[in-house]
């Protein structure tokens, strides 16, 4: 055990180090978004020697180092528990799929940051006398966090995504109602859509149009949209278009109902957050104002206190 902790306390900084950097070059690169999509890449013919150009003109990062760190990725990814994968799966759909990682990419992530929390509690640990109990928090807690940090990274990116989404759907379906009533079909208004706006709902409907030319039918499609938000307004919307389809039912009728009811709905949870307002404002008057306004009142008052004060003990 002595051998172990000298072994350690000799070659730990190096250890947290090279850990540390090998971390953060495989959450930059892998996390980097890529120069060009599937859709871009599939717009025109391809040429060989084009091809090869624009291998050799992308930097190095891009040609050999992300490459590398991918496969690291992906190999660790093999060796940690594969358990959850499906979950993991689906939470990288919601995420909108960040950087174009797979599962094995998070699974091998999670991996690198448990190794990096596990050196940097190792290397807490040995600094000096410590109590057994702190040794063994140091040695459990930065392992925990570190390997569960690509998942939390990840639920909080799809909950920022579905929130989003639900700010842009009243917008995109007042625009959706007055591209269909001027004569244009549902798919057509989608991507007329994309062309005027640029977020992340927008792309999810020019993805769904892109399905329904591939062969999907519509309705499938629509679902596979939900499946991809989560977001529980789309559900609905999602539901009374399909419905509308069956029944025949005018989809601009379909459509301004669905605005005006989105409308009324974000303004509902907007009254509703500016209600909660005030009790959030509590904790930063009493931590942080109220502090500031007994010192700048009172504090003119201490010297005055404490003559007085002296005065009495004498």
């Amino acid at each position: 055990m002595q051998g172990m902790e000298a072994i350690l306390a000799a070659y730990g900084t190096p250890l947290v180090g090279a850990l540390a950097l090998l971390s953060g070059l495989a959450i930059v690169m892998g996390l980097r978004p890529r120069r060009a999509n599937v859709a871009q890449r599939l717009g025109g013919p391809v040429i060989p020697g084009d091809a090869a150009d624009a291998e050799l003109a992308q930097p190095f990062a891009e040609r050999a180092l992300r490459p590398f760190l991918r496969a690291i990725l992906s190999f660790l990814g093999r060796l940690s528990p594969k358990s959850g994968i499906e979950q993991h799966r689906k939470l990288i759909l919601l995420a909108g799929n960040p950087g174009g990682l797979t599962v094995l990419d998070v699974l091998g992530l999670k991996l690198l940051c448990g190794a990096l929390g596990l050196a940097l509690g190792m290397g807490l640990a040995l600094r000096g006398v410590q109590p057994r109990l702190q040794k063994v928090l140091w040695l459990a807690l930065p392992p925990l966090i570190g390997y569960y940090l690509p998942t939390y990274s990840l639920k909080r990116h799809a909950r920022r995504r579905q929130h989003l989404i639900e700010r842009a759907l009243p917008d995109v379906l007042d625009m959706l109602t007055i591209c269909v009533e001027s004569g244009l079909g549902l798919e057509a208004a989608m991507l007329r859509l994309q062309q005027q706006w640029d977020n992340v709902l927008t792309q999810e409907l020019r993805r769904t149009v892109y399905e329904m030319r591939m062969g999907v039918s519509r309705a499938e499609a629509l679902r596979h949209l939900v499946q991809r938000t989560e977001v529980p307004d789309l559900a609905s919307f999602v539901a009374v278009v399909n419905q509308a389809e069956q029944l025949g039912v005018s989809i601009a009728t379909v459509l301004r109902t669905q605005a005006d009811q989105m409308r009324i709905i974000r303004r509902q949870r907007a009254e509703e957050r500016a209600r909660g307002a005030p009790f959030k404002m509590i904790f930063a008057m009493v931590f942080l104002i109220f502090p500031a306004i007994f010192i700048v009142i009172l504090g003119p008052s201490i010297p005055r206190f404490q003559s007085l004060f002296a005065t009495f003990v004498r």
